[in-house]
């Protein structure tokens, strides 16, 4: 049966049609789980009995929230550094000490493909919660031919069967393993000539990311892993300008790369640089203030520049240990400084085309994906103002209600 929702207190669509996004007093059709067409309750016409009618009793409704950059597969926990960044010790000390991501690197080695699988599949109910109805989930905490894949083959048992969408990303360019830091070249040329091949004839991944930083990877290194990965025709995205100032949105605009990702370190030359392209700038608050850092990004430059601006929880066990999506989107508006609408635009259309998937998702426009959220509240500002709590009421993916127990 078709679906009308009916009553919408506000509909925020984001159809890039439109000269509005949004339409007050309204109604959505969705036919064959996509949408039909939207319009103000005044303008609908007979209501046919073939249609499921949703009242939404002047309630708001959303596009679906996007997470577009998580690693969301791993298994132990770094509490214990947690704390100590909390007493004064640095991201980059632990790292070099043997902690940080190869804490991680060894807890998700040493963990069963059940284990993984489960503790995956607790996070993204919690994340279908916070009304994620798409997931990018990286690898990169395997490091290691046998680990890598193992992640990559739970991630594809989530895309199988979950009803969320899964957009998988192969981030074996995390850091270097321990046992290839005498011997990089080694490592790259396993990413290169042995895991990339393999990934794309296996279909485990969508997306190649590369951290680029002194403690990761190198430009040089990276152009190395873009250029194979895209030789695949697998599509490419960075880690960059997080901890230091690297060069990497400018290897991103090179290389016509989905998003660069990070930017706490961006330069004016580099928004400049976005401004001309169709890379995608993904900001990541909760990974800033998790680290217990103030250098949040000013995006107001990144937006009257007309840079296309997208956010996302960075969900990881070291560095933003949360899936908490209205924190997310109330930091956005309090240190990156976007308003509560360009918040929702970066969680939803902007984070699709952080995805490549903008002609499909992230808006709710004539034509796309019936992924639609329907808020306990009426008001959109509301949902940064209310500092972490969710205003979710009710999920749909493909125009199905999904259920959130």
């Amino acid at each position: 049966m078709e679906k009308i929702f009916i009553n919408i207190g506000t509909l925020i669509h984001f159809d890039e049609n439109s000269t509005n996004p949004i339409v007050e007093n309204g109604y959505l059709i969705v036919k064959n789980g996509v949408i039909d067409s939207y319009g103000k309750m005044e303008e609908l016409e007979l209501i046919s009995e073939n249609y499921e009618i949703i009242d939404v009793d002047n309630k708001l409704i959303t596009p679906g929230f996007i997470d577009c950059h998580t690693h969301l597969i791993f298994a132990g926990n770094r509490a214990d550094e947690f704390q100590r960044r909390a007493l004064g010790e640095s991201y980059e000390s632990i790292l070099q000490n043997g902690g940080g991501i190869h804490h991680t690197v060894s807890a998700t080695r040493a963990a069963t493909f059940g284990e993984l699988l489960k503790l995956a599949q607790i996070r993204m109910k919690k994340s279908l919660r916070y009304g994620v109805t798409t997931c990018e989930i990286k690898s990169g905490y395997g490091l290691d031919e046998e680990s890598e894949l193992k992640i990559l083959e739970v991630a594809k048992i989530l895309k199988k069967h979950l009803k969320q969408r899964v957009e998988r990303t192969y981030l074996g360019a995390h850091v270097v393993p321990k046992e290839f830091k005498e011997n990089r070249n080694k490592y790259i040329d396993l990413i290169c000539n042995k895991m990339i091949p393999f990934i794309k004839e296996n279909d485990l991944a969508e997306s190649v990311d590369v951290f680029i930083e002194p403690t990761a990877f190198s430009i040089d290194e990276a152009e190395t892993i873009i250029k194979t990965a895209q030789n695949y025709q697998l599509k490419t995205k960075l880690h960059t300008e997080q901890l230091t100032h690297t060069g990497g949105t400018q290897l991103g605009v090179k290389y016509n790369s989905l998003s660069v990702d990070h930017l706490e370190e961006i330069t004016r030359d580099d928004i400049e640089l976005l401004s001309k392209s169709n890379t995608v700038a993904v900001l990541l608050p909760i990974a800033t203030l998790f680290a217990n850092k103030n250098n949040f990004i000013d995006a107001r430059e990144m937006l009257t520049s007309g840079v296309r601006v997208a956010i996302s929880t960075d969900f990881n066990p070291g560095s933003a240990h949360s899936q908490n999506i209205p924190l997310l989107l109330s930091l956005a508006v309090l240190k990156n400084r976007l308003t509560p609408l360009e918040a929702l635009k970066g969680i939803t259309l902007n984070a699709a085309y952080a995805l490549g998937l903008n002609k499909e998702l992230g808006s709710l426009e004539k034509g796309k994906k019936a992924d639609i959220l329907i808020h306990n509240i009426s008001d959109y500002k509301m949902i940064p103002y209310s500092m972490g709590d969710s205003t979710i009421e009710q999920v749909f993916i493909d125009g199905e209600k999904i259920c959130l127990k």
